[in-house]
């Protein structure tokens, strides 16, 4: 039996001898390793899992169907072909491809493969900035008596802190009026908040690009609210949130 150059064998790591005829070796008289079982084995991945999890989709479900009846390695040509055809955003596109990338890193850890043809793929530019706005909906019917006043989702939210969690008013005027992301506002050094020329500076936004903060005047009075509670007027700005203050 001839065996091709790229043969199924040179998959699964074993190697033909040149004779005066070519032969399968008898190592390789076992079931050809298919994508579907890299997807099989790659489900108790912990890492993977997680990115599956925080998509809400079955990335390792698509692409077993996809790939399935592929051997392992499967051509980087079909990858960027199936790749194209997908209408993703920029995050689904790299969030695929890092699934995808890491199932292969476990099948070669694992001698099921010996190549990574997912690192051949590109990854995608981010940029997932969105206009965030309170009040869009008006606030569900509640039978707490102190909010039934309250029309809509800002007033609610000012009035269950100040009953309840007063000394955090700051944060929250902070995120309404910056639009910082979470881990931007509890992350935040004073090194990077200036009060006088009233700007906050970014420096590795989520898209990996330094952002600039205009502070207006609510949120300024916040962040000098925070400041004449700091001990020394520096490292974190959010202290209070970790129970230091």
């Amino acid at each position: 039996m001839i065996v091709p150059l790229f043969s199924p064998w040179k998959v699964l790591g074993l190697d033909c001898q040149r004779t005066r005829k070519y032969s399968i070796p008898r190592a390789a008289h076992c079931v050809l390793v298919r994508f579907r079982y890299v997807s099989h084995w790659s489900a108790s991945d912990n890492v993977v899992r997680r990115v599956c999890a925080r998509m809400g989709a079955n990335l390792r479900g698509r692409l077993k169907d996809e790939f399935g009846n592929y051997a392992a390695e499967i051509p980087v040509e079909d990858l960027r072909g199936w790749f194209s055809e997908q209408e993703w955003q920029p995050g689904t596109h790299n969030r695929y491809k890092s699934t995808l990338s890491l199932m292969f890193r476990l099948a070669i850890e694992n001698k099921k493969a010996s190549t990574n043809p997912a690192r051949s793929l590109k990854r995608k530019r981010e940029d997932n900035g969105r206009v965030r706005f309170l009040n869009q909906l008006a606030p569900a019917r509640t039978e707490v008596e102190y909010l039934k006043p309250y029309a809509d989702e800002e007033s609610r939210l000012r009035a269950v802190i100040l009953a309840d969690y007063p000394a955090h008013m700051p944060e929250f005027e902070i995120a309404l009026h910056t639009g910082m992301r979470p881990s931007e506002q509890y992350g935040l050094i004073w090194s990077r908040v200036d009060l006088i020329r009233k700007l906050i500076t970014i420096p590795k936004s989520k898209n990996g690009n330094t952002r600039h903060i205009p502070l207006n005047s609510i949120a300024l009075a916040a962040f000098q609210d925070l400041f004449a509670r700091a001990p020394v007027g520096r490292g974190e700005v959010l202290l209070i949130c970790k129970g230091s203050l």
